[in-house]
C-alpha cells in the first residue's frame, strides 16, 4: 500500500493530509499542536503515535512533508525529523518551516514578504525557491509580537494587574477566573500564583498564553481591545515585516488565526506603514 503524509503544523494544530495513492482516497484530521522547540523526541513521538496507533498503517507509509513551527534550519528539525522517522520507519521524511510551506501556497514561484501570526509570529522574504529571515524567531518569552501568545500576555498581564477596564475585567473573571482558580480581592486578587504555576510549570505556556488572544477577539468593539491589538499588529509589522520589505517589494501574504481574526487591525497597520497586505488565510493548506 501506498500512502503519502503532507502536514501542516501550527503551534495550537497540526493538519495530517493522508492520501492512499493505492485506494485513490485522501483523508484529513487535526490533533494538538506540537513543536520541537518545546517538546522532546519522545514526547514528539508519543504525540505522533497517538494519531497513528497502527505499526502496520506507520509502516505503508512512504513519504512525510512536514511543515512547522519551530522547523526551521536555525531552530529544531533534526529533533521533529527523527521522531517521524521512529513512527514512520520505511518513509522519506521532509521538515521545513511552516514559513516555507506558507510562501510556497501563497506566492507560488514569485518573490514577496510571507508571514504568519498565529500562537507565534515570523516574516521573511521568499525570492520564490527560499526564505531569507532580516530577524531570527526569538518565540513567545522575547518575540513573537504580535501573536495570540504575545495578546494573550499583555491581556493577561493588565488584568492581573488590575488594570483592565473594569466591565473587561468582570467579563475576564466570569469566563477565566473560576478554571484558573483566581480569587477577588477587590480589583486585584489574593493570590496570582495559580496562573504562575500554569505559565512556570504547565505544559505549553505559549498556547495557554495564546488562548486569551479570543477574548479580544470576542470584544474587540472595546476600546481597550482595538487599541491592545492595533498595537500587537504594529509591533508585528515594525519588528518583522518591515525588515524584510527587499528592493521596495512591499506585497505581504499573511497566514494564521491571528491574522485573520484581525485582518482589520492589520491592514489598518499595514497601510500607515505602506506595506500592500495582499493576502490573507487561516491555514496555509486548504
Amino acid at each position: 500500500m501506498s500512502i503519502t503524509l503532507l502536514v501542516d503544523a501550527g503551534g495550537t494544530s497540526v493538519k495530517w493530509f493522508v492520501r492512499n495513492l493505492t485506494r485513490g482516497t485522501d483523508t484529513q484530521f487535526k490533533i494538538e499542536g506540537m513543536s520541537p522547540l518545546y517538546l522532546s523526541e519522545d514526547e514528539l513521538v508519543a504525540k505522533i503515535r497517538s494519531a497513528f496507533p497502527q505499526p502496520s498503517f506507520c509502516s505503508d507509509v512512504q513519504k512525510v512533508e512536514y511543515y512547522g513551527t519551530g522547523c526551521a534550519p536555525d531552530q529544531a528539525p533534526w529533533r521533529m525529523k527523527a521522531a517521524l522517522q521512529r513512527v514512520f520507519p520505511k518513509a522519506e521524511i521532509i521538515v521545513d518551516s511552516d514559513m516555507i510551506g506558507a510562501a510556497r501556497v501563497l506566492w507560488k514561484g514569485e518573490a514577496g514578504t510571507v508571514g504568519i501570526i498565529g500562537t507565534g509570529s515570523n516574516a521573511g522574504f521568499y525570492d520564490g525557491k527560499t526564505i531569507t529571515y532580516a530577524r531570527p524567531s526569538l518565540g513567545y518569552l522575547l518575540g513573537d509580537e504580535g501573536s495570540g501568545a504575545w495578546l494573550g500576555k499583555h491581556l493577561l498581564r493588565d488584568w492581573l494587574y488590575g488594570i483592565l477596564p473594569s466591565d473587561l475585567a468582570e467579563a475576564m473573571y466570569l469566563e477565566y477566573g473560576a478554571q484558573l482558580g483566581l480569587e477577588k480581592d477587590g480589583n486585584v486578587f489574593k493570590s496570582t500564583e495559580p496562573v504562575m504555576q500554569r505559565l512556570f510549570r504547565g505544559e505549553r505556556p505559549n498556547q495557554f498564553l495564546a488562548s486569551f488572544a479570543r477574548f479580544l477577539w470576542y470584544h474587540i468593539k472595546h476600546p481597550y481591545a482595538q487599541k491592545l491589538v492595533l498595537q500587537g499588529m504594529d509591533a508585528y509589522v515594525t519588528t518583522l515585516v518591515l525588515p524584510n520589505i527587499v528592493s521596495g517589494n512591499n506585497g505581504l501574504k499573511m497566514v494564521g488565526s491571528v491574522a485573520e481574526a484581525f485582518q482589520q487591525q492589520l491592514q489598518e497597520v499595514c497601510e500607515h506603514h505602506g506595506v500592500r497586505l495582499l493576502e490573507v488565510r487561516k491555514d496555509a493548506l486548504p
